[in-house]
């Protein structure tokens, strides 16, 4: 069950060195290939900024939406949305950069 072990796994894959932005990137970056090498071949995208996710299927199902959150030093946390799924769209409406989003 992809959704159950997710949590789990997120917090052994994201990085806490570092300035807020190079822990924002590398966790990023860390969670969307850990993701893909545990549970591939799937997509899988991360994003911090606003968009719109249309995965096509059953959500638990054919594809999955786990919230995450990256501490930082400066403000707390900052929230992440992860999607893993093998088709759909999605549309980051924000901002990009690898500490915004990654796929």
């Amino acid at each position: 069950d992809i959704a159950g072990s997710i949590a789990g796994f997120l917090s052994s894959v994201i990085d806490q060195g570092g300035s807020d932005n190079t822990k924002r990137a590398n966790g990023v970056r860390n969670v969307v290939d850990g993701m893909a090498k545990k549970y591939g071949p799937i997509n899988v995208v991360a994003c911090h900024t606003d968009h719109e996710a249309k995965f096509d299927g059953v959500q638990g199902t054919d594809w999955v939406h786990q919230h995450f959150e990256i501490d930082i030093q400066i403000g707390g946390t900052v929230g992440y949305e992860l999607y893993l799924g093998n088709t759909g769209t999605f549309k980051r409406n924000g901002d990009g950069g690898d500490i915004n989003w990654g796929w």
